[in-house]
């Protein structure tokens, strides 16, 4: 990508209004998956909170779920904030 589109200058880089869904430097395939998940963030906070992803979470090694998406989960509403800054 860097080879037929240069870095912006740093002054480009450092912008307090750029925030992936919004981002013109993100591009259109990270802004759209952003904006599918800030679409859909609630319904995955509540099905994250039901009894049953509790119940699967218990049982997480017989179904393939990674450890770390608890994280991933529990921060959802933070994640999906438009204030959240990666």
């Amino acid at each position: 990508y860097w080879v037929n589109n240069p870095p912006p200058p740093m002054e480009m880089v450092v912008n307090e209004g750029d925030w992936v869904g919004q981002s013109p430097r993100a591009g259109m395939s990270a802004n759209n998956d952003a904006n599918s998940f800030l679409a859909h963030h609630e319904s995955i906070r509540i099905l994250w909170q039901s009894k049953t992803m509790k119940k699967v979470w218990t049982q997480r090694a017989a179904v393939n779920v990674i450890d770390s998406h608890k994280e991933y989960f529990n921060d959802i509403d933070r994640l999906a904030s438009p204030d959240y800054k990666p």
